[in-house]
């Protein structure tokens, strides 16, 4: 059993009915004391399960997105109109902003890839066969996925004349990545 202060008895007592309750990314043991029976609370450190070092808490996040909901980086400034059907087009005063095909969660990867789609930059490219390797289930396809992701943003970042959207998509694939860490 594990002595903690106790704020009543003004000294080191133990706990009886322990729980613990995870509150904004904090962990919070309550218990009450072996001595007065009073109520006690104090921070503790998260456990290395936690869900987000294992990176459940990104596919908990895109699950919890509303279905047919797709959300996409935007891609690069196109001096030249460039104009889509589905009016995948956002105009900046002369110029027009096209956003990317794959890179964002909620893809739908095969109607886009049956149109023939197959990413506007080298970098929504990538995304394309990491939304492809999603598919599968195995943490270890997805953690290779993850990371071969993360190193084509990291070269992305070094191609010439790029845009300054191009690089924050680019630094935002690469945040992306990094957070989500799997347990294989």
């Amino acid at each position: 059993m594990s002595k903690t202060f106790c704020l009543h008895c003004k000294k080191d007592t133990g706990n009886t009915d322990v729980k613990y309750v995870i509150n904004d990314n904090r962990k919070r043991m309550t218990s009450l004391c072996t001595v007065c029976k009073g109520k006690k609370s104090m921070f503790v450190p998260m456990s290395k399960k936690s869900s987000r070092q294992s990176g459940k808490g990104a596919d908990e996040f895109i699950s919890k997105l509303p279905s047919g909901l797709e959300l996409h980086l935007l891609g690069s400034v196109h001096p030249e109109p460039y104009q889509k059907e589905d009016k995948s087009l956002i105009g900046v005063k002369n110029d027009k902003i096209r956003r990317m095909e794959y890179a964002g969660p909620n893809t739908k990867t095969d109607e886009r890839y049956a149109k023939g789609e197959r990413g506007i930059n080298n970098l929504d490219h990538a995304a394309m066969f990491h939304d492809f390797a999603y598919k599968s289930k195995d943490p270890a396809v997805r953690n290779k996925a993850d990371l071969k992701l993360f190193n084509e943003a990291d070269r992305y970042l070094k191609e010439p004349n790029l845009t300054f959207l191009d690089k924050v998509d680019a630094n935002i694939v690469k945040a992306a990545m990094h957070l989500i860490k799997r347990k294989v």
